[in-house]
């Protein structure tokens, strides 16, 4: 797609008197013949910007149910202002931009700051019958004329991006911090790839480690990741960071943070994805931290003006940087996301975003994306302060605490652990990931864990809590069925994810960035999840703690409700697989040897001499089970159902999982067998004419992924 080149339509509101007065002073038209006075205030229109400025953390179920008083309130603000000669110069300048070529609608509110609250990034064009703003060719912006002569600032590439990550613990909602990064490594990887962009991120960043990082890294584009809000006794907006050294979180006011960042004068974009960092003011257009950051010369900034919600948050920074990552300018990257949002499940919170800027000219923080049309290494943003310095930072590689440095690709997806990939041990080991297929289950479906959804496909990956069942998409989404009583109800959530683990109430999914996130058995976001899960490779869940295995052989574990207690044992080091049982944990090392830990009233976690060269380990309600090098199965603990199955005859085991007291086993020539209790027909295997590739036990019921075609 060609890139718009733009021409600006400057349009200048004042206060005169009781009324106020526009004036096109530039356009594709030229300037509007005369003055367009009219009568407005925000009282006027004050209940319908409270039904739309939800608070941050507000309910925002009734959203959609606004789109037709939205749609009005845009064409109120349009109407009241372009009529007369203000009307005629925008139908004459919009004859006037050719092919190719867009107008930017430059809104100069600085001497109204009364009318600087409303939302008029919401403009309907009745006659036209759109949203100026779902049209690349018309953004409408926020201008704040420069006092100072403007100066150009050659970005080189690469270009250098840095996320600022904070979600401290506290009283405010929780963010998926994890999966806006993933989203915004994930928009920008071809650019990483090609060496155009250097992304940086700043996890759990205070205001010393950003001024030390803006120091090394010296970024152009800033991207803040965390809350934000605008405090009305004290007239400001603030941003919440990490206390120094703490896990606690302190608000830091506007004029604060616009501090850290003045004297950088490569910064050309900040964008504040969090709540109310754009909000204005009647009593000071300014007061916000987007505001006064352009107050403090950064050249532009883009900010949310009113609550927003996690998944508009999401939607909106991948919209914007496959935008720029594409060479877009920044207003079209907005009006991207602003569609993005807006496609959404939410069409409502498209008008939260707002484009605060200071340039004279559309900015390109990239070259196109395409080889044959890129014409050059660098791209040039416009600013209206100094010259920057020769020195810039760019080629220092230090990486101090709290960073993750991302070069040349994505930092890749989890390497599997052992028992599930098999490629770290000197002997094979069974595979629990496997090429996609479809999903049977059968046994219990009280609560729906049962049933067999028709349209869940593509899945590599399948998982069994007590009354949930999870499968893994190729696409690296997660569906989610059961856990209601008498519901057939499936949920998909999540993205990117490289694997997961069922058990108890909940989910857990490690995202191909090795982070952790989980749900709950209705697909909410599990709340609280440990701060030091990173670099994940395995996870588990039991019916009473978590367990996550590093990349570097330990284990991390949690209880699932006050109480249990979840510490693993000080020899459990060099660990490839993990598995957790309803009060009981296994952990299976390097060397194929098996430790257990937990709940031992059944023998569950004395493992047996012979348990030796184990590739494979599952752990039920009261019992364990293990895989060795030849495929012979291995079982300890209760066996009152019969749930080891005939041990001397089993030696094609391929994958074992262990319910609450039964057992699936998958040979190797993909038919899967069960033993155990079958009082809800867990076991009742059903008539299968492909391969099974993967297999789930869970309380009782179990399930299995079956190949597309091939027979057996």
């Amino acid at each position: 797609m060609a890139r718009l080149k733009y021409q600006n339509f400057d349009l200048e509101i004042q206060a005169d008197r009781s009324a106020y007065t526009a004036r096109v002073t530039a356009s594709p038209a030229g300037q509007s013949a005369g003055i367009t006075r009219f009568e407005l205030s925000f009282d006027e229109f004050s209940s319908q910007v409270d039904r739309i400025a939800l608070r941050p953390g507000a309910n925002r179920a009734g959203l959609p149910s606004l789109h037709t008083s939205v749609r009005d309130l845009g064409a109120a603000l349009f109407t009241r202002i372009f009529q007369q000669t203000v009307y005629g110069c925008y139908e004459r300048s919009l004859g006037a931009i050719r092919d190719e070529h867009g107008m930017r609608i430059r809104l100069d509110l600085s001497a109204a700051p009364a009318l600087a609250p409303l939302p008029w990034e919401l403009l309907y064009d009745p006659d036209r019958r759109r949203y100026l703003n779902h049209n690349t060719a018309t953004p409408v912006i926020r201008f704040l004329p420069a006092a100072e002569s403007e100066r150009r600032i050659a970005i080189d590439q690469p270009v250098r991006i840095l996320a600022v990550i904070s979600n401290p613990e506290g009283d405010e909602d929780v963010i998926d911090v994890a999966a806006e990064t993933a989203l915004l490594q994930r928009a920008v990887a071809a650019r990483v790839e090609t060496g155009d962009i250097r992304l940086e991120i700043l996890q759990r960043a205070a205001l010393p480690d950003l001024h030390d990082k803006m120091m090394r890294f010296r970024p152009h584009v800033l991207h803040f990741i965390g809350h934000g809000r605008y405090n009305r006794k004290e007239v400001t907006g603030e941003l919440l960071l990490f206390h120094p050294g703490e896990d606690r979180g302190v608000w830091h006011r506007a004029d604060d943070f616009a501090a850290v960042l003045l004297n950088f004068r490569e910064l050309g974009l900040v964008v504040l994805n969090s709540c109310e960092a754009g909000r204005a003011d009647i009593r000071d257009p300014f007061a916000g931290v987007a505001q006064t950051l352009l107050l403090q010369q950064v050249p532009t900034a883009i900010s949310m003006q009113f609550g927003i919600s996690d998944d508009a948050c999401r939607a909106f920074t991948q919209g914007l940087y496959e935008s720029l990552a594409e060479g877009d300018s920044i207003e079209e990257a907005i009006t991207t996301a602003r569609i993005r949002i807006f496609a959404g499940a939410n069409p409502i919170e498209w008008l939260t975003p707002v484009l605060y800027s200071r340039h004279s000219a559309e900015s390109h923080l990239l070259t196109s994306a395409d080889p044959t049309t890129q014409t050059a290494r660098g791209a040039t943003i416009v600013s209206q302060r100094p010259q920057a310095g020769s020195t810039t930072g760019a080629g220092r590689q230090d990486t101090p605490r709290g960073t993750v440095l991302v070069e040349q690709r994505l930092i890749p997806g989890p390497r599997p652990p052992a028992a599930v990939d098999g490629s770290d041990l000197p002997r094979k080991a069974p595979r629990h990931t496997a090429p996609p297929g479809r999903v049977r289950s059968w046994g219990d479906t009280t609560y729906g864990q049962a049933h067999t959804p028709t349209d869940v496909a593509d899945v590599t990956q399948v998982a069994a809590g007590t009354v949930h069942t999870a499968a893994l998409h190729t696409d690296g989404t997660v569906t989610i069925w059961g856990g209601t009583r008498g519901s057939s109800d499936i949920r998909r959530v999540g993205f990117d994810m490289a694997y997961i683990a069922a058990g108890g109430d909940r989910t857990l999914a490690i995202r191909r960035d090795r982070t952790l996130t989980g749900w709950d058995r209705t697909g909410t976001l599990l709340a609280r999840l440990p701060k030091d899960a990173y670099d994940i490779v395995a996870v588990a869940a039991g019916r009473a703690h978590n367990m996550a295995l590093r990349a570097d052989g330990t284990v991390l574990c949690w209880p699932a409700a006050a109480g249990n207690s979840a510490t693993p044992p000080d020899d459990c080091q060099d660990v490839v697989a993990i598995a957790a049982g309803t009060r009981h944990m296994l952990a299976l090392r390097q060397d194929g040897t098996v430790l257990g830990w937990g709940d031992n009233r059944h023998g569950q976690v004395h493992v047996p001499r012979f348990a030796q060269q184990i590739v494979g380990i599952s752990a039920g309600g009261a019992h364990s089970l293990a895989v060795d090098s030849d495929g012979r199965l291995h079982g300890w603990g209760r066996n009152d159902q019969g749930q080891f199955g005939p041990l001397h005859l089993l030696t094609d085991v391929k994958a074992v999982a262990a319910g609450d007291a039964h057992a699936l086993i998958l040979t190797v020539d993909g038919r899967v067998k069960a033993y155990g209790s079958n009082g809800n027909g867990q076991c009742d295997i059903p008539a299968m004419d492909t391969p099974a590739l993967a297999i789930a036990a869970g309380t009782a019921h179990s399930v299995v992924t079956v190949a597309s075609a091939t027979t057996i």
